[in-house]
């Protein structure tokens, strides 16, 4: 059960959690997220909130009513039991000159375990490069059995791991573009 406390007294005890989720691109950590389902009978203001799990202090949140959905996400915080990494796989990744055109193929892999006693589901979230030229080409050559949004880039996996489990996800991309331009594919 997780509790709000908002506006120094107001304690909100509906709040679902919604799961846990990381970008390791970004971050080594697994954030507990939480709905607050039907928050307009709460008349909240923007602010911000002090958030307690299992009773104890997490830190506090921005909340931000003021918007069109009828449930409010918030961060309740790091969930340090949960350890990611996401590395570049050397082997599977090169850059080389075919003529007028350079081809770059990227691969990464991502390392999730669980170190809790009990099984979780979590959600990943990563992505891969589009492109703003019509003449760079951007190819995801494996998905690794994500979810593709190709209007975004957007991969996200939903893996369920048991107590002490261990997986590895995997996807690669590779992009070709005039050897006129001159940037870093990442």
């Amino acid at each position: 059960l997780v509790y709000c406390l908002l506006n120094i007294h107001l304690l909100i005890p509906s709040i679902e959690v919604m799961g846990l989720h990381s970008i390791p691109r970004y971050s080594n950590d697994v954030y507990l997220l939480a709905n607050i389902t039907d928050f307009a009978q709460f008349s909240l203001l923007d602010g911000n909130a002090y958030v307690y799990l299992e009773n104890m202090y997490q830190g506090e949140c921005e909340i931000k009513p003021n918007q069109v959905l009828d449930t409010l996400s918030i961060s309740v915080g790091r969930d340090k039991d949960i350890a990611i990494n996401r590395q570049e796989v050397k082997d599977l990744t090169s850059k080389k000159i075919i003529g007028s055109t350079i081809k770059v193929q990227k691969c990464f892999e991502i390392t999730v375990k669980n170190n809790k006693n009990n099984p979780i589901d979590v959600e990943i979230l990563d992505q891969y490069p589009l492109p703003k030229y019509t003449d760079i080409k951007v190819e995801l050559t494996d998905k690794g059995g994500a979810q593709v949004d190709t209007e975004t880039g957007k991969l996200t996996w939903k893996i369920h791991l048991n107590a002490q489990q261990k997986q590895t996800l995997r996807f690669s991309y590779e992009v070709k573009y005039p050897n006129s331009y001159n940037f870093n594919v990442e």
